[in-house]
């Protein structure tokens, strides 16, 4: 017959054993502490987005979401952070006012980034896209009984360019001409409009109003959802390659732990109710993981400009 195993002995330890592992317990307590407020070594952080990244916002509700989205990311795990957001003029001494400042993370189009790298150190993190991939394309879209060589025999022509297209749709559409034979769009149109709405771009071409416009391709799938009738008489004349909308980017001096917040918290936030209420308010999607090749179409645009003599 098998015998039990002894009983264990349970005895007191020793009260000055006790305050020794109470000791080492409160010093593991107080590293992790210390790990932890490392963070808190500033409460103010400073965030800019360049004025051309409302993306079919107005500036008051664009600046509404993106303090929304900078309170989700920090807030939860630090309530004590004080977050500072400033909407920067491209135009009015943009560098000047980014090193007096010290912004920790600026958000710009994929094409400001890249005249700004070479002034500014700047660190891509993460994209906001308005589709569910990374990218989206321009879109030239005549009425189908037209195109662009029809188009050059037409006097007063007119073209709308959707207004978050901003500066990287203009240079696009100067390559497709240029490949025509064609002069650049300020000189080949007449009238050249902004369209501050997808719905102020394309409907004037669907009414006869405007010759051509160029958008994004993801505005005109949702408007050919809202009216099918886009598609009947509205033809893609050329696409373009994919760009980014909105490119986040850190700047030396955000620290490590940030960094990683800023990653972990956006790239979720599709998947949360809260997180999607607010990309929905921005007329976005999701956040993506920053790739080198994302910006190949644009810095291919960005080159042939700059090789061009910066006209335009």
């Amino acid at each position: 017959m098998n015998s039990l195993p002894p009983k264990p002995h349970y005895r007191a330890m020793p009260l000055d054993r006790l305050s020794r592992y109470a000791c080492i317990f409160a010093a593991i307590l107080a590293l992790c502490w210390t790990h932890q407020a490392f963070a808190l070594d500033r409460l103010d952080f400073y965030f800019a987005s360049l004025d051309n990244t409302h993306t079919g916002m107005h500036a008051k509700e664009s600046r509404m979401a993106m303090q929304s989205i900078m309170q989700k990311i920090f807030a939860p795990k630090y309530p004590e952070m004080r977050l500072h957001l400033d909407f920067l003029d491209r135009d009015g001494g943009l560098v000047e006012v980014m090193t007096s400042k010290q912004y920790d993370v600026i958000a710009t189009t994929g094409l400001d980034y890249l005249e700004l790298r070479g002034r500014i150190r700047l660190r891509p993190l993460v994209i906001l896209s308005k589709t569910e991939q990374p990218t989206d394309t321009f879109l030239l879209i005549t009425r189908k009984n037209k195109t662009l060589k029809t188009l050059a025999g037409l006097p007063n022509r007119t073209l709308i360019i959707e207004a978050c297209g901003g500066d990287i749709a203009k240079l696009w559409l100067d390559t497709q001409l240029e490949a025509h034979g064609l002069p650049r769009h300020q000189e080949f149109f007449h009238v050249v409009r902004t369209g501050d709405k997808p719905s102020r771009t394309l409907l004037p071409v669907f009414f006869g109003q405007a010759d051509a416009c160029v958008v994004s391709e993801s505005a005109f799938a949702v408007m050919s959802e809202l009216n099918p009738q886009l598609k009947e008489k509205l033809a893609v004349e050329v696409r373009s390659a994919g760009y980014i909308s909105i490119l986040i980017s850190a700047t030396e001096r955000l620290e490590d732990w940030a960094r990683d917040i800023v990653m972990e918290e956006t790239l979720r936030m599709h998947t949360i109710p809260d997180g999607r209420q607010i990309l929905t308010i921005m007329q976005m999607k999701r956040f993506f993981p920053f790739k080198p090749e994302y910006l190949e179409s644009a810095e291919r645009i960005f080159r042939d400009h700059q090789r061009s003599g910066g006209g335009g």
